[in-house]
Order: C-alpha cells, then sequence, then structure tokens
C-alpha cells in the first residue's frame, strides 16, 4: 500500500534515478483485474513520487491483457504528460494534489483501455488454445 511512510523510504531512490536522467516506471494499478470496460483502480504513488521528483507524469495504456496466451499481440498507447505542482507527499497538501492527480490519470486513462480492449478482443479473439484466452479476469 502506497502510505506516506513508504513514499518516503522511496523518496530518495526515486530522486536519484530520475536526477540521472532516467525513466521510473510505475505501475500503479492495485487491486483486483477489473471488469471489462473499466479502468483499473490506480494508487496515488506514482502522483506521489511525480510531484515529490518535480516530474512529468506519463500516462501509459497497455491493451492484449485481457486474452493473454499463446500468440497474444499487445499495443501500447503513450498519452500526454499529467505536470504536477511540486509538493512533499507527507503532507495533507501533498496528499490532495496526489489524489486529484490519480484522479485525472483514470480520466485520461478511460478513453485508451476502452480503445485498446475492443482492438483487443478483435485481434486476439480468435487465436489458437482459445482455453488461453481468459487467463486473467
Amino acid at each position: 500500500e502506497a502510505t506516506r511512510a513508504a513514499m518516503r523510504e522511496h523518496l530518495a531512490d526515486a530522486r536519484t534515478v530520475l536526477g540521472r536522467g532516467c525513466c521510473l516506471v510505475v505501475f500503479a494499478e492495485k487491486g483486483p483485474p477489473s471488469p471489462r470496460g473499466r479502468t483499473r483502480t490506480i494508487a496515488p504513488g506514482a502522483a506521489w513520487l511525480a510531484a515529490a521528483g518535480e516530474v512529468p507524469l506519463v500516462p501509459v495504456a497497455i491493451g492484449g491483457f485481457l486474452e493473454t496466451g499463446l500468440g497474444t499481440r499487445y499495443r501500447v498507447r503513450v498519452l500526454d504528460p499529467l505536470t504536477l505542482p511540486s509538493t512533499d507527499p507527507a503532507t495533507p497538501a501533498g496528499a490532495r494534489v496526489a489524489r486529484e492527480a490519480t484522479d485525472r490519470l483514470a480520466g485520461a486513462l478511460a478513453p485508451a483501455v476502452a480503445e485498446l480492449e475492443g482492438w483487443s478482443a478483435r485481434v486476439n479473439g480468435r487465436r489458437p488454445m482459445p482455453g488461453l484466452r481468459r487467463l486473467f479476469r
């Protein structure tokens, strides 16, 4: 769980990586897979890191996982970056910024997820070994 204490532990490492000009990838989904047509629940940890590191948050949607199996094709959508105000995630203002950014992130991802799910059902729906189609439900 992305708590304030956990964020403080990881901020130094994240700042080091970002300070070197590298990318930091955070899979911010939490909980069980979402039903078809809904964006998975997103935890605020990625937004906390972006705000604290003063870097943009770049949403990425990956399609193909609902039909994962032998021969599955995947597609990736990289969306416009979200810029967050620089805040300390350990403060109430930082928590508010992270929550608002997480809501914006979910809103930005929803159309891409819907498009990719439709694409994946068309492309991956008729593959060999159909028993593997619903591996992640």
